[in-house]
C-alpha cells in the first residue's frame, strides 16, 4: 500500500513519529510524508490528477501523481 501524507509544517510531527518506528512497518507499506510552510493548506493544488505545491514550497521538490497512492491523508495543525 502506498500512502501519501501532505499538509502544512505541522506534518513534520508525523514524519518524526514515522521515522521513530519505520523499521517496524511491513515492507508492503510505503509512506511518503511532505509538508509545506504555514499558515494555510492552500499551498497545495490538484492539477490534472497531480498534487503540486504552490510557489515551489514542497519539502522534497517534486509533485505527486494521485494514481501512485492508495491513500492520501491531508494533515494540518495550527497554533
Amino acid at each position: 500500500m502506498n500512502i501519501l501524507i501532505i499538509g502544512n509544517s505541522h506534518t513534520n510531527v508525523l514524519k518524526f513519529g514515522y521515522d521513530s518506528f519505520k523499521d517496524r512497518i511491513p515492507n508492503d507499506f510505503n509512506i511518503k510524508i511532505s509538508g509545506v510552510g504555514n499558515p494555510e493548506l492552500d499551498k497545495w493544488r490538484l492539477v490534472n490528477s497531480v498534487i503540486h505545491p504552490v510557489e515551489g514550497l514542497l519539502s522534497d521538490g517534486k509533485p505527486y501523481p494521485i494514481k501512485d497512492y492508495d491513500l492520501i491523508i491531508i494533515s494540518a495543525g495550527y497554533s
